[in-house]
């Protein structure tokens, strides 16, 4: 079984990557980018204003909002 594990994380890192709670702000430009950008989008938690909470893999968050430049800014986490 262990094997099995390896090699999808070899083959697709980011779908064992731990799960983070983040938060991204969004400006009007990243809300547009947002419901355009579809593929591997992340499903929202919730929305507070221009804030959007993820529970979501970490690295898929990470490949997803860093085409989207200074129009998302991740607030949580840290990393």
């Amino acid at each position: 079984m262990g094997c099995r594990l390896q090699e999808k994380a070899i083959r697709s890192p980011h779908s064992v990557s731990l799960t983070v709670q983040a938060v991204v702000r969004l400006n009007n430009y990243g809300v547009k980018k947002f419901k355009v950008v579809t593929k591997n989008r992340p499903i929202v938690s919730k929305i507070e204003g221009d804030l959007y909470y993820f529970d979501w893999p970490e690295l898929q968050l990470e490949e997803y909002f860093k085409r989207f430049g200074r129009d998302a800014l991740v607030i949580e986490p840290g990393s």
